[in-house]
């Protein structure tokens, strides 16, 4: 599989800059999340104990919490729909992290981790594919 950013003469296209870029502020964005979102986890236990019910039960405590639950599952299923598509596309590698990864620490790791796996491998592909 080729892309459009291979050149001739192995220098950095401007396009091949963004890809490096957006492959750092994905990367970037999933550290950040993983950290967030753990450290928001363990600041609950340690003020309410490792209390599992709680914590699933808290996702409901009223409307606007349900209902944001409920957008957020919506949006986990399309990503999951449209990676499972894109990976049969590009081959991304160790895409199948996205799945645990969601589930396990959330979606707002997950979607970036996929996206820069994503993005290195597009970035590959293209220094690999033959010039010319």
């Amino acid at each position: 599989m080729t892309h459009s950013t291979a050149n001739t003469t192995g220098a950095k296209t401007p396009q091949r800059q963004r890809t490096r870029t957006l492959e750092r502020v994905m990367l970037a964005l999933a550290i950040i999340s993983f950290v967030g979102l753990n450290g928001s986890a363990i600041g609950f236990c340690i003020q309410h104990g490792p209390d599992a019910k709680l914590f699933f039960t808290s996702w409901f405590a009223n409307w606007p919490s349900s209902q944001l639950f409920g957008d957020i599952g919506v949006v986990l299923v399309a990503f999951w729909a449209w990676a499972i598509g894109d990976h049969r596309r590009t081959r991304t590698p160790y895409w199948w992290l996205l799945f645990p990864v969601s589930i396990l620490v959330g979606i707002g790791c997950g979607i970036p981790l996929y996206l820069w796996l994503r993005e290195r491998q597009l970035r590959l592909d293209d220094d690999a594919a033959p010039s010319g």
